[in-house]
C-alpha cells in the first residue's frame, strides 16, 4: 500500500525536521536530510517500503546526534560511546553502524 504526501509542513520546535501529510491526516516526521535524500515532495507516493526506509534513516539519524552530543562534550573511546548509545535504548547494530561511520571519517 502506498500514501500520497499532499501537504509538508516545517515542524515548530524543530527547525530542520518537517510533518508530511496525506489528505488531513499525518503520516510520519522527517528530517530535512531525508527530505532530500528520498526526494520527497507534495504529490509522492510513498510504499510502505520506502516509509521504512525512511524511518530507519531517521533513526541512523537520531544515534548520530545523540552520540555527536556525547562527542562535543568529551572525547570517548568505541566501547564507551556503544555503551552509552546502548543505555539509551538504541539498537546495538544500528550503533555499531554510527560508530563505523564516524570511523571512517
Amino acid at each position: 500500500m502506498s500514501v500520497l504526501i499532499t501537504r509538508i509542513e516545517p515542524q515548530k520546535n524543530k527547525k530542520n525536521r518537517y510533518s508530511l501529510y496525506s489528505d488531513k491526516q499525518f503520516v510520519l516526521g522527517i528530517s530535512d536530510e531525508s527530505l532530500l535524500a528520498f526526494k520527497v515532495h507534495t504529490g509522492i507516493e510513498l510504499s510502505d517500503e520506502t516509509i521504512k526506509q525512511i524511518e530507519e534513516k531517521e533513526y541512523l539519524i537520531a544515534i548520530k546526534e545523540q552520540a555527536m552530543r556525547y562527542l562535543a562534550r568529551r572525547p570517548h573511546g568505541c566501547e564507551e560511546l556503544r555503551k552509552k548509545l546502548s543505555k539509551k535504548g538504541y539498537n546495538a547494530n544500528f550503533i555499531n553502524r554510527i560508530i563505523h561511520e564516524f570511523l571512517e571519517i
